[in-house]
């Protein structure tokens, strides 16, 4: 029994649909979130080096990560929840930004 159908995936007509099966058959529908945690992580320590606030990095990678959510969730790439949870740190971003 093999547990990962390739021959589905490489039956793709575009990149959209090559990408949707990876993350479907091969991903289990984690790809497109973990895309997101990889880019919010690699924008927090970039933002951390060039400003050395961490209220401003926290706030600039989560906003970007939210514009990329509603991205991504539009080609199906994400469920509502990681939208939903980038939508969360964006406002919490927001809200400590206003503290400080």
């Amino acid at each position: 029994m093999t547990l990962y159908n390739i021959s589905q995936v490489a039956n793709s007509s575009g990149i959209l649909e090559l990408v949707q099966n990876v993350n479907s058959l091969l991903m289990a529908n984690w790809y497109g979130t973990m895309t997101l945690i990889a880019i919010f992580g690699i924008l927090l320590i970039a933002f951390l080096t060039k400003t050395n606030n961490a209220r401003i990095a926290f706030a600039a990678s989560s906003f970007i990560c939210f514009g990329l959510s509603i991205f991504l969730r539009a080609l199906d790439l994400v469920p509502n929840l990681t939208l939903f949870v980038c939508l969360g740190m964006a406002a919490f971003s927001v809200a400590v930004l206003k503290a400080g």
